[in-house]
């Protein structure tokens, strides 16, 4: 199978021609912050490369080794399957990442696991696996196969921004669920699960031990962990929400009230950006200044129709 990217016109590129980079970034493929032409185009050399290798290694000896992981040729996702996450991430956010591969593994974390994606941003090379029970249905447990490659989809497109507060709200908001939509980027990385499972355990701990060492205590005391974690997570997230949707609002004015519009040019915001969209007086102004300084801005941009109008402008 030949790589998707085969087709990669660097040239074009390297001379920042915005047609072309326009057909990239509808893959979600765009320039990292500070990044111009020439070292976008290096970048997308090397992914062309780390794919040429991935499958050429499956053609050739039908498997694909990964950080201890064997990546098997007969257990790829077929393209159909990414395309219908894909049309979901189109829909949302302007893109298809078409050329992500993805295979069927369920690793040790067995039953409970969904899927997860191996990656090294800002090289945009990654790698999905996804339970094997999704294989042949569109759910298993709490899992729903187009849901998940397109939560993973998003992270890789916007791995090159080096950013985490909104990571999870923009995945999460391919979900079809409501719930999953506004409360699924409670938590913001590891660490955040770690310290919840960390209150969790503390609380049944302190629950044996609290009558043994401090019987004259009372017991709501155990509590207080978990709660003191539970609430900061919540008021946390609330205020995510409330920063991305102001600044969400901001790019729709930009756009005529266009929402898809103004979600594919948030979608290309950094964390620092996205601070800034919300609270700007005059957003289409600071989107005018990105856009002379930041060929990533330039190029969402054109992809939006804002160009014509600083033009006219």
């Amino acid at each position: 199978m030949p790589s998707p990217l085969d087709t990669l016109d660097l040239q074009r590129l390297r001379r920042e021609e915005l047609p072309a980079l326009a057909q990239w970034d509808r893959r979600g493929l765009f320039p990292a912050p500070g990044e111009n032409g020439e070292a976008f185009a290096q970048r997308l050399l090397r992914l062309q490369e780390r794919l040429r290798e991935c499958h050429g290694s499956l053609k050739e000896k039908g498997l694909y080794s990964l950080e201890g992981l064997s990546l098997k040729r007969e257990a790829q996702v077929p393209p159909a399957l990414l395309e219908e996450a894909g049309e979901r991430t189109r829909r949302l956010y302007g893109f298809q990442g078409d050329w992500v591969p993805a295979f069927f593994l369920t690793p040790g974390t067995g039953w409970l696991f969904g899927g997860c994606t191996y990656s090294w941003p800002p090289d945009p090379f990654a790698v999905f696996i996804i339970n094997e029970r999704l294989r042949d249905r569109k759910r298993s447990f709490l899992y729903c196969r187009e849901e998940i490659l397109a939560h993973e989809l998003c992270h890789v497109a916007r791995g090159g921004l080096d950013s985490q507060r909104f990571e999870e709200h923009f995945a999460y908001q391919t979900s079809h669920s409501a719930f999953r939509r506004n409360w699924g980027g409670i938590m913001h990385s590891q660490t955040d699960s770690f310290l919840f499972l960390g209150a969790c355990l503390l609380l049944l701990l302190g629950q044996f031990t609290l009558p043994l060492l401090a019987p004259h205590l009372p017991l709501f005391l155990n509590w207080l962990p978990l709660l003191a974690t539970t609430t900061t997570l919540v008021l946390r997230h609330l205020h995510t929400r409330k920063i991305f949707q102001k600044a969400l609002d901001a790019l729709a004015h930009c756009c005529g009230e266009d929402r898809q519009k103004a979600r594919i040019l948030l979608f290309h915001a950094t964390d620092t950006e996205i601070h800034a969209l919300a609270r700007a007086q005059d957003p289409a102004l600071l989107l005018d200044k990105w856009r002379q300084k930041c060929l990533r801005w330039k190029v969402a941009c054109y992809r939006t129709g804002r160009l014509q109008e600083f033009a006219k402008e």
